[in-house]
């Protein structure tokens, strides 16, 4: 059986949870994994977990609202590897709040990171993927994009608009 070639997997939001479980996975099996998030502790622990089993993992501390750090991150890695073969989008936060309740700084937080960071991490990518004719990105999205759920608003919003946006973005560059 023929062996594949070593990935650059980029993960957002690899600090905890889903992602650092991706980044885990991503390294097992060979691939060069680059973990961002705002927590730089958690992603210290990350890369030690991971390089412990003779595992890459690099580490950026990264605000995906943050459109310098998201700018400043993927050309961090463009430099170093030349490419990403894969954007993991996994960021998100949510409060669960109904909507008279929700704030205006906790939505901003919300649509920021869950469809504001898709963005900007998938305009800072896509260009060399389209240069290359290749690359993936998958995006955590959440069932709250399809049904409703109560003390969801912004969330389900977030998620929403982030599978549109990237559904456009699939039949631009298609």
């Amino acid at each position: 059986m023929k062996s594949r070639s070593s990935r650059v997997v980029w993960i957002t939001g690899a600090s905890s949870g889903i992602g650092r479980s991706l980044a885990e996975v991503f390294a097992e099996k060979g691939d060069r994994v680059v973990a961002t998030a705002r927590n730089l502790r958690a992603l210290r622990d990350l890369r030690a977990h991971i390089e412990k089993n003779g595992r890459v993992c690099e580490v950026y501390a990264c605000d995906v609202k943050n459109a310098f750090q998201v700018k400043r991150v993927s050309g961090l890695i463009l430099k170093k590897h030349g490419f990403i073969d894969v954007l993991i989008n996994n960021a998100g936060v949510t409060y669960f709040k109904d909507l008279l309740s929700t704030s205006i700084r906790e939505f901003d937080d919300v649509i920021g990171t869950n469809l504001r960071g898709l963005f900007l991490s998938a305009k800072t990518v896509v260009p060399s993927m389209l240069r290359r004719k290749r690359g993936i990105i998958v995006n955590i999205l959440s069932f709250a994009a399809k049904t409703v759920y109560t003390k969801s608003a912004a969330y389900s919003a977030s998620k929403s608009g982030a599978e549109a946006m990237m559904n456009v973005l699939r039949a631009e560059v298609r």
